[in-house]
């Protein structure tokens, strides 16, 4: 029997080849989830790249390194990392970086069995953390591509092992470069193609696919559970604000966060009328002006609770009374801040994962033990919009006795008698000598703020002794908002109005049922006490006309008041909240939701099908009864008759034209033997009976068509041709010998 088409296979050096490539292509997988991380680790990031790409295209560069670097290399390791963290003091970032140092040594030197699990189990160490720590949709697909590239990686593997079986390795000593490091990759792909088998590869991809889809359908239906999705290892990375809004405030930090255009925040709202036209998302309060600088006083800090911890079922009840409708669900990315983005009061929130926090009852502020080092998701209930808030009632006593302090530090010029005469010169100027209202003054300060001041990101301080708030008050300078708020808030206090500075953002885009609000969106504004128990918020660096300073309006229709998000970066960030919705806080309160809306589908389908069906049988039933004529028997018989003649061809001449045409194009397999075979296996069902000796001939020439070379093969049409008629003629004499 002859093997001529028989499937060429990769020979042993082909298969090393393969396995290198499979190795650098995962060592460049795993070590780019580092992307995600927010670790210095960007020089290391660079060298693997560049390293795992040399050596992916020339594989003998790995064999140019010295015998005393392979010495050297895991003890210098070993220094690098007790280095990193008497350094800098950071458990998980130190792990990260000697991660990615070992995978450098690991895709520059030729690995053995037990190095390419090491690879592997390091990549995974890195896609691991990643996963923990990253929210990212981005990461879902390097995750499948990893697990893809190491099953790949082990099948090669053992393959390599099986075919090195019997045979001497060489010595872990020895500095001679294999056989297989000159690698042609053309040359490999053209062999890889050559002896790839379509039908394995797609029940591959079917099985992988498959996999993929049971873990998305028992992620759906396993029960939900109360977990911190970090598994602690956000504690072990000492995670730095990079917004600026901390319990200080110095002039120009705000002005610097508004060059950044990433995300900071972004919102769900269940009820878009209750998104107001204007938007302010308030995190810090600064009572204190000390040092050239806005601060929360030590008084004000004391007014903060003891840290609690919170699990992600229990409510927060702050301040009762009226507040607003609906529901708005915050997701704050990491970095930001401990002090969470709050509109006003509200009456409950709640956090998705178990948090320690603070909370200030006075001031309206939430604020984490720590910066959050992974995307922080709560939800809060009825918040109020207005940008009024009341002061708190049923305080205690020593309470009430913090919040006279705080009301002398409300009313404080920190200045020197020249500059407090100027403040009180200034805030005469507005008021004209009248008694005014909060609302009033506000909008009188306003008016004189903008008389003398523009909006610009970039100042100049006058130069000259004094405090830069006065100096710049005083001048004609123009400013940022940092410099607007403080000057308003110390014009409102010369006029007797307890007044409070706040950061945060204001403003954000609709990106189709959600809003966003970046960094660029930071913001500095006051708040002002009307003297009836109401902190009024006022904006000094918007121009006074622009809205009412005591009472913001509602818009019935908000998104049309707020620009939307478009482009690609928009489409691509509604799939990132997907991920974040479905995937990142899937909750069971979700995971029952999802149910329900795949069983209401389901059964909409299951009746919308049924509805069909008996809507097509009913019109089936009534073309049959309705009154027949010669037309109509005409039609029938006309469409009868072409599936009878289309039959009739297929059987009698088409299936020899697609045996032809596949004679000319064979792709991998040859027709001929195919049906010669498949003609022997029909044969062999059918019991010895008439036609015994035609049968016999004709099954030996079936077997030189199946089995035999090709230049042996006389007339293979019309052997195939023959077979159907003996085949048939074999059928009927064994149904009559069985009658």
């Amino acid at each position: 029997m002859s093997t001529e088409r028989r499937r060429p296979q990769l020979n042993l050096i082909e298969l090393h080849q393969l396995r290198w490539s499979l190795g650098g292509l995962l060592a460049l997988v795993s070590v780019w989830s580092v992307w995600y991380l927010e670790v210095d680790a960007w020089i290391l990031l660079l060298v693997t790249t560049i390293a795992a790409l040399a050596t992916l295209v020339r594989p003998a560069i790995a064999g140019l390194w010295p015998s005393w670097i392979h010495k050297l290399a895991f003890p210098v390791a070993l220094a690098a990392v007790v280095f990193d963290l008497y350094t800098f003091g950071e458990l998980l970032p130190a792990c990260v970086r000697l991660a990615i140092m070992l995978l450098l040594y690991r895709v520059s030197t030729y690995r053995k069995r037990r190095d390419d699990l090491q690879l592997i189990l390091l990549g995974l160490f890195l896609i691991v953390t990643t996963g923990v720590l990253t929210v990212s949709i981005g990461f879902a697909f390097q995750i499948i591509l990893f697990a893809a590239l190491s099953l790949g990686l082990l099948l090669t593997r053992n393959l390599v092992d099986a075919a090195e079986a019997g045979l001497k390795p060489n010595g872990p000593e020895s500095l001679e470069l294999p056989s297989w490091v000159h690698l042609n990759w053309p040359h490999l792909l053209r062999r890889l193609v050559a002896v790839s088998d379509c039908r394995v590869l797609g029940l591959g991809v079917i099985l992988f696919t498959g996999l993929v889809a049971l873990s998305g359908l028992l992620f759906l239906a396993i029960p939900r559970f109360q977990i911190d999705s970090s598994l602690f290892l956000d504690r072990w990375m000492n995670k730095r604000s990079v917004s600026g809004f901390s319990d200080t405030l110095r002039f120009g930090e705000v002005s610097d966060i508004q060059k950044d255009e990433s995300i900071a925040l972004r919102v769900e709202v269940s009820d878009p009328s209750e998104i107001p036209a204007e938007l302010y998302w308030r995190m810090i309060v600064l009572d204190e002006y000390h040092d050239h600088m806005f601060r929360m006083s030590r008084t004000a800090q004391a007014g903060l609770s003891a840290e609690f911890t919170q699990s992600g079922v229990q409510w927060i009840d702050l301040v009762p009374g009226p507040f607003g409708k609906g529901q708005w669900k915050f997701y704050l990315e990491p970095g930001v801040s401990r002090y969470l983005p709050l509109m006003g009061e509200f009456s409950r929130l709640v956090f998705n994962e178990t948090e320690v926090f603070r909370t200030h009852r006075e001031l309206r502020l939430l604020v984490l033990a720590r910066d959050p080092s992974t995307l922080k998701a709560y939800r809060i209930d009825n918040m109020n919009t207005t940008g009024v808030m009341r002061d708190s009632i049923a305080l205690s006593a020593a309470d009430r006795r913090t919040q006279a302090e705080a009301r002398t530090l409300l009313l404080a010029l920190p200045f020197n008698f020249t500059e407090r005469l100027q403040w009180l010169h200034a805030a005469e100027e507005i008021t004209g000598g009248k008694k005014m209202s909060a609302p009033e003054f506000s909008r009188a300060a306003s008016v004189w703020l903008h008389a003398h001041h523009t909006y610009s990101l970039r100042n100049q301080l006058p130069k000259s002794e004094g405090d830069p708030l006065v100096r710049w008050a005083m001048s004609k300078e123009p400013g940022h908002c940092e410099l607007f708020a403080g000057a308003f808030a110390m014009l409102a206090r010369a006029a007797g109005f307890p007044t409070r500075v706040v950061a945060g953002f204001a403003g954000g885009t609709w990106n189709g049922d959600y809003l966003i609000i970046r960094n660029s969106n930071a913001h500095a504004w006051c708040e002002i006490n009307d003297g009836a128990g109401h902190w009024l918020r006022v904006d000094p660096t918007v121009p006074p006309a622009a809205h009412p300073i005591s009472e913001l309006p509602q818009a019935e229709a908000a998104r049309s008041h707020i620009q939307a998000e478009t482009g690609w970066n928009a489409r691509i960030d509604r799939l990132r909240m997907l991920w974040y919705r479905r995937i990142v806080n899937f909750e069971r309160q979700d995971q029952l939701s999802l149910m329900k809306s795949l069983k209401d589908r389901t059964q909409a389908s299951g009746k919308m099908l049924r509805e069909w069906g008996n809507q097509m049988l009913t019109q089936f039933r009534g073309w049959v009864l309705s009154p027949w004529n010669l037309s109509r028997f005409l039609a029938v018989g006309g469409v009868a008759l072409v599936s009878f003649a289309a039959v009739w061809f297929w059987r009698s001449a088409g299936r020899d034209w697609w045996l032809r045409w596949r004679i000319v194009h064979p792709g991998t397999v040859d027709p001929i033997r195919r049906e010669a075979g498949r003609w022997l296996t029909r044969f062999a069902s059918l019991p010895p009976g008439a036609v015994a000796e035609e049968r016999r001939l004709l099954e030996e020439a079936l077997q030189r068509l199946r089995y035999g070379r090709r230049e042996n093969w006389v007339a293979p049409e019309q052997t195939l041709r023959r077979a159907r008629i003996v085949f048939k003629k074999a059928r009927q004499a064994a149904r009559r010998s069985a009658v």
